[in-house]
Parts: C-alpha cells; structure tokens; sequence
C-alpha cells in the first residue's frame, strides 16, 4: 500500500522524521505475516478473525487497504464470497470429522 506523507511526522519513540510530501510503502505482507501480531502466521488458524477480533488489530490488518483509497470492489469481493460459500453449500453435504470436538 502506498501513501504519500501529508505534513511532517515523527516516528513515536525515535528520531526519525518522515517530511511531507515522502512517498511512503507500508509493507502488507509483512504485517499479515508478523508473528507478533499473529501468531504461527503461516498456520490456517480462522479463529483468530471470530467475532471482532481483527478489528481490534488497528492498522494491523489490512486485506483491502485502509483509509479514503480502499478497494472499491470490497463490499463486492465479500458478496462474492458470501455467494460461492452458498453455492457450495447448497451443492455438497458438509460434514464435522469425529476428531473435531464441538462444545454444546
């Protein structure tokens, strides 16, 4: 995701000044791939999303990119999303393997 800086900032804890006008990258893949912020980041752990739980990651996860420039096709790429896992639904019977334990 790339930004260009708008008025002089300081880096929170360091000397560093980005000036205006500084063309800045922020590195997505890094950050979704931060074992600080995500644990075990290359394991599919869908749990770590339940609920509101990326939200509470602020600034920290990003799959359409943030502020005024996001992807405009997002609310669409959710749709789609919502429809192929209908589809496939409504196609195939979807069953709990025994060794998956579901509390009541």
């Amino acid at each position: 995701m790339r930004r260009v800086c708008n008025a002089p900032y300081q880096i929170p804890e360091s000397d560093v000044v980005i000036e205006k006008g500084t063309k800045v990258v922020i590195p997505m893949f890094a950050i979704h791939n931060d074992p600080s912020i995500y644990p075990e980041p290359d394991n599919f752990i869908p749990e770590r999303f339940e609920g509101n739980n990326y939200r509470t990651n602020n600034g920290k996860y990003l799959p359409f990119g943030d502020g005024p420039r996001i992807c405009i096709a997002m609310r669409f790429a959710l749709l789609e999303l919502r429809a192929s896992v209908a589809m496939v639904m409504s196609k195939y019977s979807v069953l709990v393997d025994q060794r998956t334990q579901v509390s009541l």
